[in-house]
């Protein structure tokens, strides 16, 4: 399995409220949906939320590496 570097900066929100305008995160991961959910995974740790909090990252990952 191939594994790419991914990015994200954009806006981050917790339970439909955007929290922060512009959050900036990579992961290494093998496919954009495990990439996302590794960085909402970081997101949550970095800002000490529970795992059953509900993140999203509406904005759009980028390719960094393949």
């Amino acid at each position: 399995m191939n594994k790419n570097r991914y990015g994200y900066e954009g806006p981050v929100t917790v339970f439909g409220t955007i929290i922060n305008r512009k959050w900036y995160g990579e992961t290494v991961a093998v496919s954009e949906k495990k990439a996302k959910s590794n960085l909402m995974f970081q997101f949550k740790n970095e800002n000490g939320l529970t795992p059953s909090a509900k993140v999203e990252l509406p904005g759009e990952l980028y390719l960094i590496e393949e």
